[in-house]
């Protein structure tokens, strides 16, 4: 199908209408942010809005989850896949699609994650164009994320009175079908340009991250002083990785009934920034120091997502930036590193 538009309302009058084949899930506004939940009544859908507090990935790694349930008598019902009914998620920033896409690609590495894999094949995702940066501490232009469409069934871009509609899978036309859709023409293709143009000038930084020399950075920067001086600042909460769009790291831990005998598997988000992560028997650890975690956190963002899968394991959302209490940024270390490698070279 090619590109087409759709009136705002006509758009979610049809969300509305697929309710009865889809559990729709988006942005909506809480109390003090936005979140991803689940919607029973489309008015509450935020296609416009600032990041999410949590990124979407819970729709596919829940927070918490049973893998096997186990009994007394030596049974064990393995494994627990999910078989909910098809989902539509809504509203993914390219940020988010990107990060989407990076885990996709992590998870369908064999041998695979099952409970992943079931749960986002049954899914569908419509992402749409941020027309402005969408916080004050994103940089996703700076990683080369924005106006990606990553894994997105279904591209949106909102112009005034209506989104521009780009189906972009086989799951997207299906889900278009009876849509109120028209022709776009060029005008509309041309406002995009001329939003996109301005939109860029406000991001708080106009300078691209090369992916491939900040991968090379790091390979020198094992003892660069950065780490201790991050380490001085940094709380390690965790905080940083339970926003962050593309990690996916757990926790495993056996959940006993009170009668002690039958139980559940679980595994849980977990932390690399928090001490026990890397913990192991007899009380050695292998990233024992706040500085070994954060050279850590930030190798494996700038540099072991990136050489193993040529795709960015940091997507710019700004999410870290927002929730980190000693207002460590990302996109100041990468800078960083990037202009000691430049003096060197």
């Amino acid at each position: 199908m090619p590109a087409s538009k759709i009136s705002k309302d006509d758009l979610k009058r049809h969300l509305s209408e697929k309710l009865t084949d889809y559990t729709l899930v988006g942005p909506v506004k809480s109390r003090l942010a936005y979140k991803f939940d689940v919607i029973s009544n489309v008015d509450r859908l935020e296609i416009e809005y600032t990041t999410t507090v949590l990124p979407p990935k819970k729709q596919f790694m829940p927070t918490v989850e049973p893998l096997i349930r186990f009994q007394g008598d030596g049974t064990a019902q393995l494994p627990l896949i999910p078989t909910d009914r098809p989902v539509a998620l809504v509203a993914l920033h390219s940020c988010d699609l990107i990060a989407t896409d990076l885990i996709d690609t992590i998870f369908a590495t064999a041998p695979g994650d099952p409970y992943y894999k079931t749960r986002r094949e049954n899914a569908v995702i419509l992402g749409v164009r941020c027309m402005e940066p969408c916080d004050t501490h994103a940089f996703c232009n700076a990683m080369g994320t924005l106006d990606q469409k990553g894994g997105a069934d279904i591209f949106l871009t909102p112009l005034d009175h209506h989104f521009l509609v780009e189906p972009l899978s086989k799951k997207g036309e299906t889900f278009l079908a009876g849509a109120a859709l028209s022709h776009s023409g060029d005008e509309d293709a041309q406002a995009v340009g001329r939003i996109a143009n301005e939109r860029d000038k406000q991001f708080r930084s106009q300078e691209k991250v090369d992916l491939k020399a900040l991968s090379d950075a790091m390979t020198t920067s094992r003892d660069h002083e950065i780490w201790d001086e991050l380490a001085g600042e940094c709380l390690a909460c965790g905080t940083c990785n339970i926003t962050c769009p593309t990690c996916y790291c757990f926790d495993m831990c056996d959940k006993m009934e009170l009668s002690l005998v039958d139980g559940e598997r679980r595994r849980s988000w977990d932390s690399c920034q928090l001490r026990e992560f890397a913990e192991v028997a007899g009380g050695e650890n292998f990233r024992g120091t706040r500085a070994d975690r954060q050279r850590h956190r930030f190798f494996r963002k700038g540099k072991y997502l990136f050489d193993r899968y040529d795709l960015t394991g940091c997507v710019g959302c700004g999410r870290c930036v927002r929730q980190c209490v000693a207002d460590i940024d990302p996109l100041e270390v990468y800078q960083r590193l990037l202009e000691r490698r430049s003096a060197r070279v």
